[in-house]
């Protein structure tokens, strides 16, 4: 289990500007589950947008803002079961 740890194998600003409209923060790519989008604040008061790729075999947690293995994320993206009341 990976706890507290953003495992990336890349990252890389982008032209496209995905955080056009939201406020800084880190963002699941909705296309692919083992990918996310950080939005960063510039100097011209814009957001940079920088495109970040979990390491092989891990998937993105929007909750815990990390990547992480399948099983300990809840679907669409991975296969962790919810609890049941």
């Amino acid at each position: 289990m990976v706890l507290g740890t953003v495992i990336l194998s890349a990252s890389s600003e982008t032209n496209w500007n995905f955080c056009k409209g939201l406020a800084a923060g880190i963002y699941a790519d909705p296309d692919n589950c083992g990918a996310y989008y950080v939005c960063v604040p510039a100097h011209d008061g814009s957001l940079r947008t920088h495109y970040a790729i979990c390491a092989e075999g891990m998937v993105y947690h929007p909750v815990d803002q990390l990547c992480d293995s399948k099983a300990n994320v809840p679907p669409p993206c991975g296969t962790k079961e919810e609890k049941k009341k």
